[in-house]
Order: structure tokens, then C-alpha cells, then sequence
């Protein structure tokens, strides 16, 4: 989802839906701002409260052999993993913990983030090293993530999306707007671009 002003972009984020609340999954490294920014929709009077998870940590696994490492590692049934779709997740639980398995899109490859309390991550970690020392596993940075995700075209808040950029400059057509959805701000920019085809530039 985006949240834009006057057509410009302020922050991009993903929404999963659970039973009794919603993540929202910042697209970058601007959480402060999204986290502001939605704040100010809490009207007074609203039967919901935001509060950052800060108990939770993700790890990222990507690659050909993804399904299999984290098959092995969680115990998952095998095709669990392959058979989510983009931007979709489950949940499962591991030695009584309950995790997240979302795919992603991080890297062009088969991405899938692991959404976990802090308190087990090194647990976590070692047993994917320890099942990942078969398949060929190794570890990537930050950096290593950004060639990866800027050779797949897959843009990113605060880096590729800014308040100079209109979403459809960002190839999020279908992803983070629609052009059939009912009204929005910054629609007007958006249909605009669209009716009168004057995209100049796209990532």
C-alpha cells in the first residue's frame, strides 16, 4: 500500500491481515515515518491502537533452495513454502513459539521473511545454518540485498520512493494502487498520468 500526498509518495508499506489484528510490514527503512504518518487516521473514538512491534525480529531467507532450507529448518510440510502466493503468508509454530513465513519480494529470487519473537532468534538462526550447511547456504548483507533488489527492479521507501516520485514511476500499478479503486489522495495525479500517458521516466 502507499500513502501519498498530492500524488506524491510518502511511505510504502504491506498489510497482512490476521485474525484479530493487522501487520503492517514498512517496505524500507522509514518506519518512524510510516508508523507518523497512519497515526494521524486514529481519530479519537477509533476501536483500534497502533504499537510498533518491537519484540519481533526478521530474518530473510532467499534463493533457489529456499523452500527446502526452511522446510528442513522448521519442520514446515514440504510445498508450504512454494505454494505461497506473492505477498501472502502463514503462520506456523515452532517448539511453541509462534512465527510468520511471509513471501516477499526482497530480491528477484524465491524471498521469504520469517517474522519471530527476539527472544529465539538465535535458536532460529543456528537451525537454519545447521540445515543450510548442506544446500550451499551463506550469509548477505545489506548491500549484497540492494544490488539483488535493484537488478529485480523492486522499489524501496526512502531509496527509489520519495516524495518526488508518482507511484507509477515505480511500476506499482496493481501492487500498491489500482486505477478501477475508488477514491484515494492523490488519485487525480495518478488517473491523470494514466489517461494522458505522460509516465516520463519508470524504474
Amino acid at each position: 500500500s502507499l500513502l501519498t500526498h498530492k500524488g506524491k509518495m510518502l511511505t510504502y508499506f504491506r498489510v497482512y491481515v490476521h485474525s484479530d489484528r493487522l501487520l503492517i510490514e514498512d517496505v524500507g527503512e522509514i518506519g518512524e515515518t510510516t508508523f507518523q504518518a497512519l497515526r494521524k487516521f486514529l481519530l479519537y473514538g477509533t476501536k483500534a491502537k497502533m504499537d510498533q512491534a518491537a519484540d519481533l525480529s526478521l530474518l530473510l531467507v532467499s534463493g533457489p533452495r529456499t523452500e527446502r532450507l526452511i522446510t528442513g529448518a522448521l519442520g514446515t510440510q514440504a510445498g508450504l513454502v512454494g505454494q505461497l502466493a506473492p505477498l501472502s503468508y502463514v503462520m506456523i509454530e515452532v517448539d511453541g513459539h509462534q512465527m510468520w513465513v511471509i513471501r516477499t519480494e526482497e530480491t528477484g529470487e524465491l524471498d521469504i521473511e520469517i517474522l519471530v519473537p527476539v527472544a529465539i532468534v538465535p535458536t532460529l538462526w543456528a537451525r537454519l545454518w545447521q540445515v543450510g550447511a548442506s544446500l550451499g547456504a551463506k550469509p548477505f548483507g545489506a548491500e549484497a540485498r540492494e544490488i539483488l533488489r535493484g537488478e529485480a527492479g523492486l522499489p524501496r521507501a526512502g531509496v527509489d520512493l520519495t516524495e518526488e516520485i508518482v507511484p507509477p514511476e515505480a511500476n506499482l500499478e496493481g501492487k500498491a494502487f489500482s486505477l478501477s479503486k475508488g477514491c484515494y489522495p492523490g488519485q487525480e495525479v495518478v488517473a491523470r498520468m494514466d489517461t494522458y500517458g505522460s509516465v516520463r521516466r519508470r524504474m
